[in-house]
């Protein structure tokens, strides 16, 4: 010990060698803007690829926009909607728009107002709203892998660069219109990406200032403001220069990292500073407390980080990609911490350090006394405590069955948010946000009989899941397919069957010859071969997405039954159904990576404390109280106290927090059996660990809380719960670490002599 504190400068200068060439890596680690990545069920996927593959793989923008004279009669609404369409036509990277100047325009210019009446009522829903003035534009981009090889550039900045054009382009519309807006999934995932970048840089900042305030206020030294700062600064720092040159990318979920390395370098800081100021009221020598303290500390911080550690790399159980790379990121993140305190502790603490002591504030000593006095009131109520907590936990528990997951991706963002409003005014303007379709095999020919049978399958969902006739507000608002537009242009009922002739069979000809002409894009969007010639007939349908989950569940359940009847080789997909599809993955991802916690977790703890007891004792009051926060958060989804539901930042809460509460039970069992051995005394023994450890555990806690408030201010919803539920959960199991630890000590190691009278 005395060799390595001699070496503190040295290792301070590597410290900041190694942050500096950090440094410039950490500016090469970037955002990851697949959304596919968060679909875990490979069935679904390939459908969804198969779907993109066959017919261009195309990702839509749309843009929406009021016109009250979309309609005027003299054409100054249709003309407007040109203009607009033309210059969206320029931007880099859209290959084509759908809009209803070209569903309409050269039918009109043929005077064929018949034909432009029908083509209106059947794009009603996709070009333009039902109420005559919203107007909608279908922007097709170039996919990610294409946009990149033809830009040159990272995905994300093309696309993001892509959508700032068509924004701006919505924002200065022609008079007399106002602002439109842009939604799509493109859009979704931008925002969130922007919203998340903006998070990490702004939380960072905010966070560790708030934790250097709370630390002031506790500890009163310059010092020990500036030590765990610096700790989470360059664990923070090294981590994503580490990530970049790994090849792993930041996503949707990865604004908490700075968090989480937050967490363990302030948890582990303050345990090394509250040891080093009790050691240094004994030996009055800096060089003494601190070496006093590290052997003390040592061995327990590092089993601490290893648990953490083992905690987040249970996340690679989840079937979700961006959930697993987090995990490991986070795993990295802990390491980082236990190398900056193993680097740069000695120097900042013994830098022009003096063996005089700040004397304990009221409130500490109040802290410590009310902490020590504790145990044997424990002792005492050990009974009636130890029956309450296990009807506490029962109860709390099993809410955690009620828990419901958001499919609805627009909850990921405040309700006041501008992509927000954007897809309220699809919903409630255009029939809904929800966009799905079923694909089937065609033949390489067109003919009647397919037709026929496509029309059966139109009127069999609109008799079973259309909303009009269900008169439920979540099924089908709109179902639309190459089959409508053919019978509109030859003015043939939607939906009915044509007896098949030659007569008929070259007017279908004819229209197909005229539709493919006129409208290309959109006819190969719904009509088209794959690489291996293979033909398909694609049924694009609309719902609403800002809907109950178990609805939305039975409707695509619904469409894959009604549509295999007809077709047994159909597939029901879109983005729709694959939000749907995420449900049961998170739900079963919470409870398996949590599981994969807790086995780790005390397999790491069991090579420790080579004693199973003390593994149980410290995997309850962490466990119990993780699971009791999930489980409140059920109770209040199923008695109606709250719309919020499981997202992305919740889903990965109980495995988490888990790894992050451990380091209390260790450093808490370890004080206690370092006490056990020195007075021989269980009951003293727990008296000082409750006193020492615990004000640790409390003041960590309590600094840890005020740097996550700042999480509640972020615009991207799975962040907030993501801050809210780790400082619920730390607050529990500090809890559970201060009341349950010394209940079970005292059941299994303070004798009946040595009981408090």
């Amino acid at each position: 010990m005395e060799r390595y504190l001699a070496w503190k400068y040295l290792l301070l200068a590597a410290a900041l060698l190694v942050g500096g060439v950090a440094y410039s890596g950490s500016g090469q680690l970037s955002y990851e803007g697949n959304v596919e990545r968060f679909f875990p069920d490979a069935t679904e996927m390939d459908a969804y690829r198969h779907l993109k593959s066959t017919f261009g793989g195309n990702e839509i923008v749309l843009a929406v926009y009021v016109d009250e004279q979309l309609f005027a009669a003299d054409g100054s609404g249709i003309d407007r909607l040109r203009k607009v369409r033309q210059r969206i036509e320029q931007v880099p990277n859209v290959t084509s728009v759908l809009s209803l100047d070209r569903a309409l325009g050269n039918w009109l210019a043929q005077e064929n107002q018949g034909l432009a009446t029908r083509l209106r009522t059947l794009f009603e829903g996709y070009t333009h709203g039902s109420d005559g003035k919203t107007v909608a534009l279908a922007c097709m981009l170039k996919p990610h892998a294409i946009e990149s090889m033809v830009s040159g550039t990272s995905a994300s900045l093309s696309r993001r660069e892509t959508l700032s054009k068509l924004r701006h382009i919505m924002q200065s519309l022609p008079a007399p219109l106002s602002q439109g807006v842009l939604t799509g999934e493109p859009v979704l995932v931008s925002e969130g990406l922007s919203l998340v970048e903006r998070d990490g840089a702004r939380l960072g900042r905010w966070s560790m200032g708030l934790l250097g305030l709370t630390i002031a206020v506790c500890f009163r030294k310059i010092r020990w403001i500036v030590f765990p700062l610096a700790i989470v600064a360059w664990s923070t720092l090294v981590t994503r220069a580490v990530l970049a040159w790994s090849g792993l990318q930041l996503s949707l979920v990865s604004s908490m990292l700075t968090a989480v390395v937050t967490v363990v370098g302030v948890a582990t800081v303050i345990h090394i500073v509250v040891q080093y100021e009790h050691a240094l009221c004994v030996a009055r020598s800096p060089i003494l407390a601190l070496s006093t303290t590290l052997k003390r500390l040592a061995v327990p911080i590092t089993w601490a980080i290893a648990t953490d550690a083992v905690g987040f790399l249970s996340l690679t159980f989840s079937h979700v990609v961006p959930v697993k790379d987090f995990g490991v990121m986070m795993a990295v993140g802990s390491v980082m911490v236990l190398v900056g305190v193993f680097l740069m502790a000695p120097a900042i603490i013994l830098w022009r350090a003096s063996s005089k002591t700040v004397p304990q504030s009221q409130i500490e000593v109040a802290m410590a006394q009310t902490l020590s006095a504790s145990i044997p009131w424990i002792y005492k109520q050990r009974v009636p405590l130890s029956w309450g907590a296990i009807l506490f936990f029962l109860v709390t528990g099993w809410g955690g069955f009620f828990l419901e997951v958001e499919t609805d991706f627009t909850r990921n963002f405040r309700d006041a948010s501008p992509i927000v409003s954007a897809y309220r005014v699809v919903e409630e303007q255009l029939g809904g946000a929800g966009v799905c379709d079923i694909v089937v095999p065609a033949p390489r020919v067109l003919n009647w009989e397919f037709l026929n049978q496509i029309g059966q399958l139109r009127r069999d969902l609109e008799r079973s899941c259309a909303s009009s006739n269900t008169g439920s507000a979540n099924g089908l608002t709109k179902i639309l397919s190459l089959d409508d537009a053919l019978r509109a242009i030859m003015d043939e009922p939607t939906g009915g069957d044509v007896e098949p002739s030659m007569v008929r069979a070259v007017a279908l000809q004819a229209a197909i010859v005229q539709l493919r002409s006129m409208l290309p894009e959109f006819f190969h969007a719904l009509y088209a071969e794959n690489a291996q010639g293979e033909a398909f007939f694609r049924i694009m349908l609309r719902a609403r997405e800002r809907q109950p989950a178990a609805e939305k569940q039975l409707l695509i359940r619904d469409l894959n039954r009604i549509a295999r009847q007809h077709f047994p080789e159909a597939r029901v997909t879109g983005f729709f159904v694959l939000l749907a599809g995420i449900i049961e993955s998170i739900l079963s991802d919470q409870w398996t990576t949590f599981l994969a916690a807790i086995v780790g977790i005390a397999l790491v703890m069991l090579c420790a404390f080579r004693d199973p007891r003390l593994v149980f004792i410290a995997m309850v009051p962490n466990v119990l109280p993780i699971m009791s926060v999930m489980g409140l958060m059920g109770w209040q989804q199923w008695l109606g106290l709250t719309t919020a539901k499981m997202n992305m930042g919740a889903a990965m809460i109980a495995a988490v927090s888990l790894g992050l509460s451990i380091d209390a039970s260790i450093h808490y069992l370890t004080d206690f059996r370092s006490g056990l051995k020195e007075c021989g005394d269980a009951l003293k023994a727990l008296q000082l660990a409750q006193s020492n450890v615990g004000q640790a555990l409390v003041l960590s806690t309590l600094s840890l809380i005020v740097g996550f408030s700042v999480l509640c201010s972020s615009d991207f919803m799975p962040t907030v719960y993501f801050g809210v539920l780790v400082s619920l959960s730390m607050l529990a199991s500090l809890l559970g670490n201060l009341l349950l630890i010394p209940l079970q000590l005292t059941l299994m190691y303070v004798r009946k002599q040595d009981t408090p009278r």
